[in-house]
């Protein structure tokens, strides 16, 4: 979306990025310098664009590092969390045969993947609703100059 309405990439420049550092969203920004000024498919509406005088694009377009990063990040975070629930003990009681002891605990309670799939659920719909808004630039004429819903009538 972000060469169709003629965007600017100069939000995903690295030195903005370094000065937040967060993992996810240096990624997302690096992913897309990588697409919008790759050698191999260079991108002429990036390109025109780059040093246009434009003060600032729509936040779902220029804020894509810091919300898809983040979401990454939110994937990565839960990934181990759950893979860790995958592989570990919740019997209750737990049966130690080594040392012929049985221990009532709590590594049943699934507050760990709870929690966790709470907050993958927060980061997917961060993604949904930015996609969401881009659909509605793209599709709508008055944000993107393009005919409504991207059809042009035919007489």
């Amino acid at each position: 979306t972000l060469e169709v309405l003629k965007g600017t990439s100069r939000a995903f420049d690295s030195d903005v990025h370094a000065l937040r550092a967060h993992k996810g969203q240096t990624n997302v920004a690096r992913r897309l310098r990588a697409l919008l000024h790759s050698e191999t498919f260079p991108s002429e509406i990036a390109q025109s664009h780059r040093f246009c005088n434009r003060v600032q694009d729509a936040y779902t377009l220029r804020c894509s590092p810091q919300v898809h990063g983040i979401s990454h990040d939110t994937i990565d975070f839960v990934r181990g969390i759950i893979t860790t629930e995958m592989n570990s003990a919740t019997d209750n009681p737990i049966v130690f045969a080594e040392r012929g002891e049985t221990i009532s605990a709590g590594n049943f309670h699934g507050e760990y993947p709870a929690k966790a799939l709470d907050y993958l659920a927060i980061g997917v719909h961060e993604l949904a609703s930015m996609s969401e808004r881009r659909v509605e630039r793209l599709c709508n004429p008055a944000y993107s100059e393009l005919p409504a819903f991207l059809v042009r009538m035919v007489d």
